[in-house]
């Protein structure tokens, strides 16, 4: 049996009108793929803007900047996977 791990995930979409790509359904995605590989999300490691962002630019994206806080205060440990 494979062992669990832990995973961490980033989400955005770039304007609102790309809801074919709202952030729910990219979550949906990425927790069936992790199921499918025996990766777990934390919800405190779920990532999700709540509006359209540019990925352009990273200090314009606050949840991606708190992703990558979050991973240095787990340098020692870190994500085992990130979406």
């Amino acid at each position: 049996m494979n062992e669990l791990r832990t995973g961490a995930t980033y989400i955005r979409v770039s304007t609102d009108g790309q809801m074919d790509l709202s952030p729910e359904s990219q979550l949906e995605s990425i927790q069936q793929y992790a199921a499918e590989h025996n990766i777990i999300i934390p919800k405190e490691y779920i990532f999700m803007e709540s509006e359209g962002r540019s990925g352009k630019k990273a200090d314009n994206r606050p949840q991606f900047q708190a992703m990558i806080a979050t991973a240095k205060e787990l340098a020692k440990k870190g994500f085992e996977v990130t979406f």
